[in-house]
């Protein structure tokens, strides 16, 4: 009988605990070297989500208005257009509270955008030929708009974003190589190494200086050991291990 194949998530020391109160982290009101974003975009994520309902991460700006939400027992990428429309795409339907999930989002103008969970493609949309819609409130992790509401009990382990859609085979890497991802188009990088409480920063290691402030959240132990997850069909998501 063949063995199901495994995928094997590095050990994850820390993360950043967002309590579903009022905890958030503020990025900068404009991302630094935000080139080509007019046309392309990655947002990567990994976190566990402790409640449903709720805000992961909200950017808004001169860079545009995209959302990643863990809302209706999904987690999925939003973006609101110039012309008031909306376009989705999920990586994870009927989530798990307290699950590992490492999330990929992309956008190409006037294509499509897709969805990857564990470094596989597992959905895509096709998108209208728009700009994403822009909003005063600068980068917000764990909360809507600045802080204003939909708080996240979640805790985050790394957030990025690229100015450029990456390719499966490079989302892929930066699964299985989450201390060496991809450089290329790399503008923020926030990592659980990079979390410092007492400064209350949760410093940018992309090397465009683009820090996120802490807001109440707090720094925890998360993994032991490394965490074997199964590998999901090509666009069928299973459920992955605790």
């Amino acid at each position: 009988m063949p063995l199901t194949p495994v995928r094997v998530m590095r050990v994850l020391p820390k993360a950043l605990h967002h309590d579903g109160e009022n905890d958030y982290v503020a990025g900068p009101d404009y991302i630094a070297d935000w080139t080509h974003v007019e046309t392309q975009l990655t947002v990567e994520v990994l976190l566990r989500v402790w409640k449903y309902g709720s805000m992961v991460a909200c950017f808004h700006g001169v860079n545009g208005e995209w959302q990643v939400r863990a809302w209706g027992g999904n987690i999925y990428f939003w973006i609101k257009w110039t012309d008031g429309t909306t376009s989705a795409v999920t990586a994870v339907q009927n989530y798990e509270l307290g699950t590992w999930y490492h999330i990929a989002f992309t956008w190409r103008k006037g294509t499509y955008l897709k969805a990857y969970l564990y470094g596989k493609l597992v959905g895509s949309a096709s998108v209208p030929d728009l700009h994403p819609w822009s909003y005063e409130p600068p980068l917000t992790i764990g909360a809507w708009r600045g802080g204003s509401g939909y708080f996240t009990k979640a805790d985050f382990a790394l957030v990025r974003v690229y100015t450029c859609e990456l390719a499966e085979s490079k989302i892929e890497h930066n699964f299985y190589h989450l201390n060496d991802p991809v450089r290329d188009g790399l503008v923020l990088w926030l990592h659980w190494d990079s979390i410092d409480i007492d400064a209350g920063v949760w410093y940018d290691k992309s090397g465009y200086g683009n820090d996120g402030a802490i807001y109440g959240a707090t720094l925890v132990d998360v993994i032991k050991k490394p965490v074997r997850i199964l590998s999901p069909p090509s666009r069928i998501i299973s459920p992955p291990l605790r």
